[in-house]
């Protein structure tokens, strides 16, 4: 099979915000009345760093016919370098579930507003957030990185954004 490149510029750093749920992630969309179910930071080479319940990897988005979806959000700031560089630092750190029904609670009962710190575990928009913290860039002021949700990041799409993806085609 040969790859096909994204059809939009996606550069080291960037913010890849993954839509097309299905399974369980499709509760995710639900719950934040959001298309985007996923959140990863662009390492290249058709790679994204990211934090999935199996850990944070480094996953090839050049599989399946129609390939991941995604949106792109430039890095903020010119930061995406030093955010991807925190980020595969972390390669091997484990999923937080605990802060995924953290998540799920407090969206559900918003009165709860439960503070929720672990150390070395991440949901995927915690991942992000505190990569590019890392990086000297807060992306979400006004909450705590251990609160960030895909959703939330949908406010930083540049209002141009298409869809990508890096689907495989027949040579």
């Amino acid at each position: 099979m040969k790859h096909q490149e994204a059809t939009v510029k996606v550069n080291p750093g960037d913010i890849l915000l993954f839509r097309r749920a299905t399974g369980v992630c499709r509760i995710i969309t639900w719950l934040t009345r959001s298309c985007y179910y996923h959140v990863g930071i662009y390492a290249g080479n058709a790679h994204v760093v990211e934090c999935r319940p199996v850990g944070v990897v480094l996953r090839d988005l050049r599989h399946g016919k129609e390939g991941i979806v995604f949106a792109v959000i430039p890095a903020p700031e010119g930061k995406g370098l030093r955010a991807v560089k925190w980020a595969k630092s972390r390669l091997g750190s484990l999923y937080d579930p605990i802060g995924v029904l953290n998540i799920v609670f407090d969206r559900i009962l918003a009165i709860l507003n439960i503070h929720y710190a672990p150390r070395n575990r991440y949901t995927c928009g915690h991942f992000v957030a505190l990569a590019y913290e890392h990086a000297g860039v807060r992306l979400f002021p006004e909450m705590e990185s251990t609160d960030v949700v895909p959703a939330d990041f949908e406010r930083m799409l540049p209002p141009d954004a298409r869809p990508a993806s890096f689907a495989e085609s027949p040579q």
